[in-house]
């Protein structure tokens, strides 16, 4: 049996429904892998949704489960709040009280068996949940929209506004046109430009940026700081900046604010085109209008390679002649239709000898056939050990920790016959690294257990997880639990952190059955479940077949050591 993770993303987002009431579900995507990180597409799933209170451990308000099948991206789409009811009310859920958490489990075979994936603090209430709230605000004492409502309108160059709003008029329609050099508004004077001898404007573009207060100028222009934190304003016709002065802008204000009766659209119509509410251009006539008469097409016939519509060259198409053979007699390298050279002699023909091998044992580093080395010890101020799921909050003057997790082994293989062949369980991940903290940070932590025994294939060990501040920061997978009959072994548990750096290790698979004969009946000896890390997470051990109580032992549970 496959480990399997989900990659998690959460969308919100309200649904309109027909009668324009707030929706009381909301979206949840997620990614589907296995233990590999391997995408699983187009599978049916069973997820099991829950919504906690207050914290990754807290009280379970909502519970639910969906079928849903993932699609060729490994992506699968729910509706949290519309699934198959096990616990609680959705729509009782006070959002507005309280922090929640979403926490997620997966069945992968549809057996009603669902494993804990992970839990996640949902960090904005869902807005159309919220919504549903805010539909629900008191009326007041105004229920007509309408007496506050104005409508302004032009006639000619008047602007009106109704219900006893006023009047304005329209005085100053001018047009700025440029003849030249020469630049005249109508109904006003004509100034002249003075001519530009450089016509090449790409010499004179520059970029401005700025970074933090310095502002720069592209092409050695210069930088300036910028101290001064100034806001621009408009009031009717008063331009105003901050810490500064006031101007009076001459002229009325221009009341059009419609944008669209300035724009115009380019249009072509066969050689000429048009700007409307403007001028057209024609086109120069191209001679030659048939774009055919230039396309030309490379071939290639046996040795003669031709250019359509030109010439042709004849090429050796024969590449076996310049190949050549590396060719090593004893110790001499030979190339065919060239030279040679010869190895200098080694004495040391037994590459086995320089072989050797590193082992550790307490605080030694032993090499072999070439001495050890002594592990520097490293003094913590105190170190505590979990069994339990639990909560521990960082104590005064701490400010980096190193934090140890297990996962929980897996159950070993039960088999009631004689002739039956019961794998021991894979033992849990292992996970480590050293995070920074301030004192008061608060560390849950989620200590999975042994996978249980059955009467057949033993149950997989559970995750252990720590969160900091609510955050999964690291964790570590259980193992599979042991198999029946001729199979691939169980695969251990898996270590992950949520950042760089640190130690992930994965724990050791079950041992497969030893067959034994005792004189003509064939019987099995249980296997060994896999080896845990510190003795904690250990695979349980396959079910022994001499007689029919072949009964698999439970995986150990994980471990979570936190030191400082």
């Amino acid at each position: 049996m496959k480990k399997f993770t989900l990659t998690l993303f959460v969308i919100f987002f309200g649904i309109i429904s027909i009668f324009a009431q707030a929706p009381q579900t909301f979206k949840y995507q997620a990614v589907a892998r296995d233990n590999l990180g391997k995408i699983i597409v187009t599978q049916i799933v069973g997820l099991r949704i829950s919504i906690l209170k207050d914290s990754p451990l807290g009280a379970t308000m909502y519970m639910e489960t969906h079928s849903r099948g993932t699609n060729e991206f490994g992506i699968v789409t729910l509706n949290v709040g519309g699934g198959t009811i096990v616990t609680g009310s959705f729509n009782t859920i006070n959002w507005s009280n309280g922090e929640y958490f979403i926490k997620t489990e997966l069945d992968i075979a549809g057996t009603g068996n669902y494993e804990f994936i992970g839990t996640t603090q949902l960090l904005s209430v869902p807005f159309a949940l919220y919504a549903n709230e805010a539909g629900k605000a008191k009326n007041d004492n105004d229920t007509s929209a309408t007496n506050e409502l104005q409508i302004i309108e032009k006639t000619g160059n008047i602007f009106s506004l109704s219900q006893g709003g006023g009047s304005v008029t329209d005085s100053d329609n001018q047009i700025l046109n440029l003849n030249g050099f020469d630049l005249s508004i109508s109904g006003g004077n004509t100034i002249q430009l003075p001519p530009d001898a450089d016509h090449d404007t790409l010499n004179e573009i520059q970029a401005i940026s700025k970074t933090g207060n310095q502002i720069t100028l592209s092409k050695n222009g210069g930088s300036i700081t910028d101290s001064d934190n100034q806001t621009l304003s408009l009031n009717g016709n008063q331009l105003t900046i901050s810490d500064g002065n006031t101007l009076t802008l001459s002229g009325a204000v221009d009341l059009d604010s419609d944008p669209t009766n300035e724009l115009q659209l380019l249009n072509k119509s066969n050689d000429t085109l048009y700007l409307s509410q403007g001028n057209f251009v024609v086109f120069p006539h191209d001679a030659d209008r048939d774009s055919t008469n230039e396309i030309q097409v490379l071939q290639l016939n046996q040795n003669v390679l031709s250019l359509s519509k030109a010439n042709a060259v004849n090429i050796d198409a024969d590449t076996t002649n310049e190949i050549q053979n590396l060719i090593l007699a004893g110790d001499t390298l030979k190339i065919s239709q060239s030279n040679q050279v010869i190895f200098p002699h080694d004495n040391d023909l037994d590459n086995l000898n320089e072989i050797q091998h590193l082992s550790i044992s307490n605080d030694t580093l032993n090499l072999s056939l070439d001495g050890n080395v002594k592990l520097p010890y490293y003094s913590f101020h105190g170190i505590n050990g979990f069994e339990n799921d639990t909560t521990w909050v960082v104590p005064s003057n701490v400010y980096s920790v190193n934090l140890k997790v297990i996962g929980g082994g897996g159950a070993g293989a039960s088999f009631w016959s004689p002739y039956g062949t019961a794998w021991g369980g894979a033992a849990g991940g292992y996970a480590e690294n050293v995070v920074k903290t301030k004192p008061g940070d608060v560390f849950t932590i989620v200590v999975g257990t042994g996978g249980t025994s059955t009467s057949s294939a033993g149950n997989n060990g559970n995750s252990s997880i720590i969160f900091l501040n609510g955050t999964n920061i690291i964790y570590a997978t259980g193992g599979q639990g042991g198999p029946t009959g001729d199979t691939t072994s169980p695969i251990g548990g898996i270590g992950y952190i949520n950042f760089l750096g640190g130690i992930k290790l994965q724990g050791d698979s079950g041992e497969k059955p030893r067959p034994e004969v005792s004189g003509s009946n064939s019987t099995s000896q249980g296997a060994n479940g896999g080896k845990g890390f510190l003795n904690k997470g250990f695979g349980g051990n396959g079910g022994w077949s001499t007689d029919y109580s072949g009964q698999g032992t439970n995986g150990g549970d994980g471990y979570v050591i936190i030191s400082w």
